[in-house]
């Protein structure tokens, strides 16, 4: 079930017993941030869609615009009806007279206590993933770790000479940084919450979990693509990568994300044949 705050640019989730509240998108330029819950916020009549791997659904599109910046998006949900799982992706449209920098598309944006999955943070376990080839690729348990990796190496920066460099935060916080994929998984329920973008054509994408440094209060919790300060024209738009928001079983989850991944990009492996003009 979604539920959706168009006065506010809100979106909330609840699926699989797992609810994603108060959720909102982000764009983020050189010198500031426009919020969709600070937007003009519009919804556009749904849409039936049909997709290879994740199957028939629902298209939502929202129409969002900041007045003072002149700057408008478009907000895609797509739900389907035989998975717990949803596909989000974001279009930015520059009508502001000139040339503006893009930093960053946030197509989830979560804040404290916004992630209802499980009992609490020192309940879950996250899964994050790495982009380079020395990233650390991990699972870790918050809240005193697994005896395998500590805090220390899931915020910790690879290096070329394969040695990791521990990140250093100011204040009460610690962020856990994850290219791609990422899953956080409730020791004590079974949920699971995946998180993956599926399209990997033009930006890299992450998420990016902050909590407390007792590791006891998830702060935000964000997934996003970059692009690097491109200077998007007068006129012009640009698009975010898909994301994949799964509430499904996580090995269930992950094996629908790699299928979808695979069948979007071209990769090799067991995957159902694709049907001509797909």
């Amino acid at each position: 079930m979604i539920t959706i705050e168009e006065h506010k640019g809100q979106f909330s989730v609840n699926a699989a017993g797992i609810r994603l509240q108060n959720m909102e998108f982000q764009i983020s330029l050189r010198d500031r941030i426009l919020r969709s819950g600070e937007s003009i916020c519009t919804g556009q009549p749904e849409k039936n869609i049909s997709d290879e791997t994740l199957g028939e659904g629902r298209l939502l599109i929202f129409s969002c615009e900041w007045p003072q910046e002149k700057i408008k998006a478009e907000y895609h949900l797509s739900l389907f009806d035989g998975i717990p799982a949803l596909s989000i992706d974001l279009k930015v449209i520059n009508n502001s007279g000139h040339p503006v920098s893009l930093k960053r598309l946030s197509l989830l944006a979560l804040g404290n206590g916004a992630l209802d999955l499980g009992e609490g943070l020192r309940d879950w376990v996250i899964f994050k993933n790495g982009v380079r080839k020395n990233d650390l690729v991990s699972a870790y348990r918050f809240g005193g770790g697994d005896g395998e990796f500590d805090i220390a190496d899931i915020t910790a920066d690879g290096n070329e000479d394969a040695s990791f460099t521990e990140k250093k935060f100011s204040g009460d916080t610690l962020a856990v940084n994850s290219s791609y994929l990422t899953v956080i998984h409730s020791s004590a329920t079974g949920q699971s919450l995946l998180t993956g973008f599926y399209t990997l054509h033009h930006q890299l994408s992450h998420t990016q979990l902050v909590c407390d440094k007792a590791e006891s209060r998830l702060l935000s919790y964000e997934a996003f693509c970059d692009l690097d300060e491109i200077m998007l024209e007068d006129g012009g738009s640009a698009q975010s990568e898909k994301l994949l928001v799964d509430f499904g079983e996580s090995f269930g989850a992950i094996e629908r994300y790699a299928s979808l991944s695979a069948r979007i990009c071209g990769g090799k492996g067991n995957r159902p044949p694709l049907r001509p003009g797909s």
